[in-house]
């Protein structure tokens, strides 16, 4: 049976690796990123198997915490950016870059993907 929503769903994540690629600034980064989460996780979706289900969910809440870790890092710069000197921007850009790999699944933050890999049925 063809599924329509499998199409849309996956233009939806064409249109979000575009606008990372593209992000002239780390919120756009992360917002493709976000459209990215939100369009692959109905096409990880599966009745037969059970598998999909659990890769899905380790794909979210990793995805999810990464999220959660880049807010927060954003936060901690517009607080410190009026109290601080430049010092803690180092940190700051490291923790952001760090969750931004964790959302990529890049090295050395990549541990979550071959599991989540692992549990797909590849269409």
């Amino acid at each position: 049976m063809f599924k329509l929503y499998k199409i849309l769903f996956f233009n939806v994540m064409l249109l979000g690796t575009l606008i990372s690629i593209s992000a002239y600034s780390w919120f756009n980064m992360w917002l493709g990123l976000e459209i990215n989460l939100l369009s692959i996780l109905p096409l990880m979706k599966s009745n037969k198997n059970i598998f999909p289900a659990e890769a899905s969910l380790k794909y979210f809440i990793t995805q999810t915490l990464a999220s959660t870790i880049i807010l927060f890092a954003v936060i901690l710069s517009l607080i410190s950016s009026d109290y601080i000197p430049n010092n803690s921007d180092y940190w700051l850009m490291m923790i952001l870059n760090s969750a931004l790999l964790t959302k990529l699944g890049a090295a050395p933050f990549h541990a979550w993907f071959p599991e989540v890999m692992e549990g797909l049925n590849w269409m």
